[in-house]
This record gives C-alpha cells, sequence and structure tokens, in this order.
C-alpha cells in the first residue's frame, strides 16, 4: 500500500482561509465538505483505522510559521497528546478552551 501522511494544523483560522488551506491538499472530497456536512466550522481528525488501514501515527512536529502569532486549540492539542505517543508542546497563544473533542463519523469520497 501507497504511503500517505496526514497533517494537523492547531491554528485557528477564519473559516474561508481555513477551506482554502484544505482546498490545496489531496484529502479526499467527504473531508474537505466536512463543514458543508456538519453546519460547522469542523473537519475530522481520523484516530481510528480506517478500512485495511491502520490507526494514524503521528510521528514528527513542524514548527509554524504562524506560531505565536494565531491562536491556537489547546483541546485538540491535549486529544493529540492523549491519543498518541508524540507530545505537543504548549503554544504561546493557546485558546486554553480544554473541552472534550466530541467524537464523530463522516462519510469518505467513496460514499458521498
Amino acid at each position: 500500500m501507497e504511503e500517505s501522511f496526514h497533517a494537523i494544523c492547531f491554528d485557528k483560522f477564519p473559516l474561508y482561509d481555513a477551506l482554502e488551506i484544505v482546498s490545496q491538499t489531496n484529502a479526499d472530497k467527504g473531508f474537505k465538505k466536512a463543514p458543508l456536512y456538519f453546519r460547522k466550522k469542523r473537519w475530522v481528525l481520523r484516530c481510528i483505522e480506517k478500512g485495511d488501514r491502520d490507526k494514524p501515527e503521528y510521528i514528527d512536529v513542524i514548527r509554524s510559521f504562524y506560531d505565536g502569532k494565531r491562536q491556537s486549540s489547546t483541546a485538540h492539542r491535549i486529544f493529540v497528546n492523549s491519543n498518541y505517543s508524540l507530545k505537543i508542546p504548549k503554544k504561546k497563544l493557546e485558546d486554553n478552551l480544554d473541552e472534550e473533542i466530541e467524537l464523530c463519523g463522516y462519510n469518505t469520497a467513496s460514499n458521498c
């Protein structure tokens, strides 16, 4: 099977900026249109197996050019730190909202 990679951005962006960023990726159509399906600014962070693919393994942190310039999600950092061996350090401008991340499912492009 071909290797693929997931990237997570904890920085917060206005909806249209976030949609533009996601549109530049090769993510599947279901992922790109998630805010339309959920009617909220929300995307899915896969944390379990999918079909014949294993649970994603996060292997590294790439420092954002915007680190310290944009607010970032405390809840998502806590979620990744709790569910993966990779530990993300606290950011300079976190939102300090540590509510639980809501788990949900979505259709892949083949089901759209």
